[in-house]
């Protein structure tokens, strides 16, 4: 994130006007496709419930990093993927003496799925928006058929067939690079999983000796909030905030740059591109 020199303007960046910043037109397409389809809306009836029990009480604090100081999910997510990446190295340059040792990877990465589909399912149980849902439910079915893809190259490893072990596992591997995007664009894009944590409660906050206190609440990311918010949020001065408007770095909810208010999974999402 580009600095902010003195005099409260963005530095080391020339003004935007927005082109070569846009995500491309297909991909932005196929995005609001799943936001907008009503198709997932069973799926994500049948979600909804579990994902409410799975992040109620101390077990869903647990599970959304409230101990950790930030969201618990794209922590564990790596584990299963460090996992199976490591599986499909072996299996390109490891040749065959390397091949019970891929399977045992890919093993190990189906260990690892249950707590951290736990942990998304309790980060989903915050979101209210039915368009954020349908990616979620998008998301959790892309990758329970990444993990039966993976479950299904074990047992051929298990079964000595090796190459239908290596075509299953690179299905999966293909499939996650899907499902993970959208994760990514559930967490940066909407702000699902992204707010104060518990390291917060007592930490001193930087500019004008603010402070914030985690109340133990998630917060609502589609919330409008005004300048002197975001600010409070970013730990700016509010003539900071005028000038990532202006910067491009900060988008208001209506897309006008003379509009005061902003949603708090944009200004979350700027937080954490700042660090």
């Amino acid at each position: 994130m580009p600095g902010i020199d003195a005099s409260g303007k963005p530095s080391g960046e020339q003004p935007s006007t927005g082109a070569g910043r846009a995500t491309p037109s297909w991909l932005r397409k196929s995005v609001e496709s799943i936001e907008g389809s009503t198709a997932l809306d069973p799926a994500v009836d049948l979600l909804t419930p579990v994902a409410a029990s799975v992040g109620a009480g101390a077990r869903g604090d647990a599970l959304r990093g409230r101990r950790l100081g930030h969201a618990l999910h794209p922590l564990l997510t790596d584990l299963p993927l460090g996992c199976w990446i490591g599986a499909g190295l072996l299996d390109l340059f490891g040749g065959k003496g390397a091949r019970r040792a891929a399977q045992r990877l890919v093993g190990l990465g189906l260990v690892f799925v249950p707590p951290t589909a736990a942990a998304g399912m309790a980060d989903l149980s915050a979101v209210d928006e039915q368009r954020i849902r349908r990616v979620g439910a998008a998301h959790a079915t892309g990758n329970t058929m990444v993990a039966l893809l993976y479950w299904c190259s074990w047992r051929a490893r298990r079964r000595h067939q090796h190459v239908r072990g290596v075509v299953y596992g690179l299905l999966g591997g293909l499939l996650a690079w899907g499902t993970g995007y959208l994760g990514g664009h559930l967490s940066f894009g909407r702000g699902v999983g992204v707010g104060p944590r518990g390291l917060d409660d007592d930490a001193p906050s930087g500019a004008g000796g603010r402070q914030r206190v985690d109340t133990g609440a998630v917060p609502d990311v589609a919330e409008l909030i005004d300048i002197a918010a975001a600010a409070e949020l970013l730990m700016v001065e509010p003539d900071q905030i005028h000038a990532m408007v202006a910067g491009g770095l900060l988008v208001p909810a209506d897309g006008d740059h003379s509009a005061v208010t902003f949603t708090r999974a944009a200004v979350l999402a700027a937080r954490s591109l700042g660090g």
